[in-house]
């Protein structure tokens, strides 16, 4: 039934661009720079494919890929070893040597004999990350030296032309208007491999609550349940459990709390001295050429290449698995792992089981300072456990969730040192602190671990010296000798050592806390009074308190009113003090009072 829509199943128009592939030369230099994804569609043709810069002059070779096995001895100018088999991509060394000039993207394909090649496609990968599924026409009676196809940037190709003057004509121009067309793209939609003609999955709407739901897909659908943001593949998918697959999503949250892509994050000034793609390469606004050496395919090879003073920059969104601790090797005076702009890798710290590791990242040798920035860490805690004089954690979440011992833990006990911790904009499980702590400061975050202590020193004769608190929502008990707090939410018990030391201002407290003197703090005297002895007074209530949700520990419309303006400035206090919320709600109000016709009346409903 399939025949009567054409070659693509569902229908689609195919796309012709004449916009050069500018994003893709030069290509990759990790092991992926060129994949042929359907080997079923190529069958016995043996054939090779060569990206190059489209040059007048000598072949500048990218990389190339073959159907069947080769040897290196017969193509000079890609790396060794000399046995190449067949669907493995091996790089020029002119890429290796960054010895590339710039121009169009072209692929050159060469047969052994009058062997035809069969339309196809390939994977082409760039050094950002980002892959281009171009469309291979079917070829009959290869030139003795290979037909050379350009690339435009939908991924159609075109026949490059073979008059002098034509190609002088197309290396500088700015498109590929003019060329004869080659083949058509099908869009940026892997095909499902071993089908022709070819079929690309149908999306259909399935309530995914339990995995065994997706037996009810049939072959080429795939499930998508947007309320629970999941998605399955039919049973029996070619692409099923393929290390290869790989999802792009959005993240909704309310604020710029925890791993999340908010501007500001990054610091330009400070250039990245190493670079971690999944990919195996990358490539830098400020250096095109980054050093080989110097890109890793893992955090752990990073870390262990690693020298003084390093900066390790994450240029993907990718998940990093590791089954040991990622440990931090000595003789650095600080460190800096972060991730790019607009990026949010995560690191996970399982066994095979999936059990969390005791430890996830470990800082076992001492260091002058750490800092994190823009990662997701899931799995075993952060384990400090030699001197650190600063660690500064920005844009940061460790899941809360595994969080059992603690998301942060400090066992520096001398306390003859001062050693100072930041946390800023972040979700995190307890901290848990050594006396060498002299002072932690969180700011515009929530810390989530609770019935239990979230804010503790490890040795209960040596509590944790001083806390200071800025607009952070504190979901958990927590004990200090001295604290500063201002626009938070204590949602249990906190109690200090020294009450005539620190102060907390327009923050909520809980009855029963040992606190500094207070200031246009929830509730006051008068509340507290009136309140029945035997509950909460004035507790706040969230939208959720679940680390998962897109609501997390956002205070709900049904919250008390002197919780939603409690903060200096008359709005919500805790993590999303910032936002305003209440205030914005309430000029809103104002303006629809002032301009709405008479006998209307609006709705305000919140997106979150």
């Amino acid at each position: 039934l399939r025949g009567r829509y054409g070659d693509i199943f569902p229908p689609r128009r195919r796309t012709a661009s004449i916009d050069p592939a500018d994003g893709f030369s030069p290509i990759s230099r990790g092991p992926h720079g060129l994949r042929l994804p359907d080997a079923g569609r190529i069958g016995p043709a043996a054939f090779v494919v060569r990206a190059e810069v489209f040059t007048a002059g000598p072949p500048q070779v990218l990389g190339a890929i073959a159907t069947t096995d080769q040897v290196i001895s017969d193509h000079p100018e890609l790396e060794g070893p000399d046995a190449w088999p067949a669907r493995t991509y091996r790089r020029s060394l002119a890429v290796l040597a960054n010895n590339v000039p710039a121009g169009k993207l072209a692929l050159r394909l060469t047969t052994s004999g009058a062997t035809p090649v069969p339309a196809c496609e390939l994977i082409v990968e760039s050094r950002a990350g980002a892959s281009l599924l171009v469309a291979i026409p079917e070829l009959q009676n290869v030139p003795a030296g290979g037909q050379v196809l350009l690339v435009a940037d939908d991924g159609s190709t075109w026949f490059a032309p073979a008059d002098p003057a034509e190609v002088l004509r197309i290396v500088s121009a700015p498109s590929l208007d003019g060329l004869r067309l080659a083949r058509a793209s099908a869009g940026q939609v892997l095909p499902i491999t071993g089908t022709f003609p070819l079929q690309h999955r149908t999306p259909v709407g399935l309530d995914l609550c339990a995995c065994e739901r997706r037996a009810l897909l049939r072959p080429g659908e795939l499930g998508i349940d947007p309320e629970r943001g999941r998605f399955a593949l039919a049973p029996g998918d070619p692409a099923e459990g393929s290390a290869d697959l790989s999802v792009d999503y959005v993240e909704g949250f309310t604020e710029r709390v925890g791993a999340r892509t908010f501007p500001g994050r990054v610091d330009p000034a400070v250039l990245p001295t190493r670079l971690v793609a999944r990919h195996g390469d990358a490539a830098t606004p400020w250096n095109l050429d980054f050093p080989l050496d110097h890109i890793h395919q893992t955090v752990a090879d990073a870390l262990a290449a690693a020298g003084p003073n390093d900066v390790i920059e994450i240029t993907d969104s990718a998940t990093y698995p590791s089954a040991a601790p990622l440990t931090v090797k000595p003789n650095l005076a600080t460190l800096t792992i972060r991730a790019a702009v607009d990026q949010r890798p995560c690191l996970t710290a399982y066994d095979a089981t999936g059990v969390p590791l005791p430890i996830g990242l470990h800082v076992a040798d001492a260091l002058g300072r750490l800092e994190l920035s823009g990662l997701l860490v899931s799995g075993g805690p952060l384990q400090i456990d030699a001197p650190l004089d600063a660690l500064t954690l920005t844009g940061c979440t460790l899941d809360p969730l595994n969080a059992s011992a603690g998301s942060i833990i400090a066992n520096d006990a001398d306390d003859q040192r001062s050693a100072s911790y930041l946390l800023c904009r972040c979700i995190t499980g307890a901290i848990r602190l050594a006396a060498g702590v002299g002072r932690l400061t969180v700011a515009d975050s929530i810390i989530d671990a609770p019935g239990k202590p979230a804010i503790d020193s490890i040795a209960t004769t040596q509590p944790v010296r001083a806390v200071q608190l800025e607009r952070v929502t504190l979901l958990g008990q927590g004990h200090c000798v001295e604290l500063q707090a201002s626009e938070c939410i204590l949602d249990e018990l906190f109690t200090l050592e020294d009450r005539q030391a620190g102060c907390i201002r327009y923050s909520r407290y809980e009855r029963g806390s040992i606190l500094p003197r207070k200031f246009a703090c929830v509730p006051d005297a008068t509340t507290l009074q009136a309140a029945p002895a035997d509950r909460r007074c004035l507790a706040p209530i969230f939208d959720s308190r679940h680390f998962s949700r897109p609501d997390y520990a956002r205070l709900a419309t049904s919250s008390p009113p002197a919780i939603a303006t409690a903060s200096e400035a008359g709005s919500e206090i805790g993590a999303f003090t910032t936002g305003q919320s209440a205030i914005r709600l309430e000029n809103l109000e104002l303006k629809l009072r002032e301009y709405l016709p008479v006998g209307l009346a609006a709705l305000v409903l919140a997106e979150t």
